[in-house]
């Protein structure tokens, strides 16, 4: 009894992470990003098949009909294998993205010194305050949500993995 209520325990986390994760997604303005379209569907897939699954196999366990350890198995390490690409790839993604984008304002800053010269000091502190509120809206926007969807999928797939063990240290 307290072994199926541990498992359903670290299910309900994992979904939990899962559907904070798709919160996240949801509020990140994906429409806005219409040319990444393969990475909405991988994170949308990720997040539906990592929702409806696992309550799958949370119901099983709570009707007491025993799934064969090795479906569980599957299941559960396909889910760790999932949470864990889609996490890296939007990581690694998003680093990439953040370190173009300092690379870029890095030149763009010293373009700006060189011919602020001829400019007055009140127009290049517009200029560069107009720069910094447009970039803070890219970063904040995009690539802070999906850093951070990232890290979840993550943590959720550690939390998948704890569940696996626990199932073979339990059969």
């Amino acid at each position: 009894m307290v072994q199926r209520i541990i498992e359903i325990v670290l299910q309900l986390t994992s979904i939990g992470l899962v559907i904070a994760a798709a919160g996240l997604w949801a509020g990140a303005g994906v429409d806005a990003r219409p040319r990444h379209r393969d990475e909405q569907t991988f994170v949308g897939g990720t997040i539906w098949s990592q929702i409806i699954i696992p309550i799958g196999l949370m119901i099983s366990k709570i009707v007491e009909e025993e799934i064969d350890i090795y479906v569980q198995g599957y299941y559960v390490l396909t889910g760790i294998l999932l949470l864990w690409l889609t996490g890296g790839f939007l990581i690694a993604h998003e680093l990439k993205c953040f370190g173009e984008w300092s690379r870029h304002d890095s030149l763009t800053e010293g373009n700006l010194s060189r011919s602020s010269r001829h400019l007055s000091r009140s127009s290049r502190n517009l200029s560069h305050s107009a720069r910094v509120i447009s970039s803070h809206i890219l970063i904040e926007q995009f690539d802070r949500v999906y850093y951070a969807i990232g890290i979840i999928f993550v943590v959720a797939g550690a939390v998948k993995l704890c569940e696996i063990i626990f199932a073979i240290i339990r059969s």
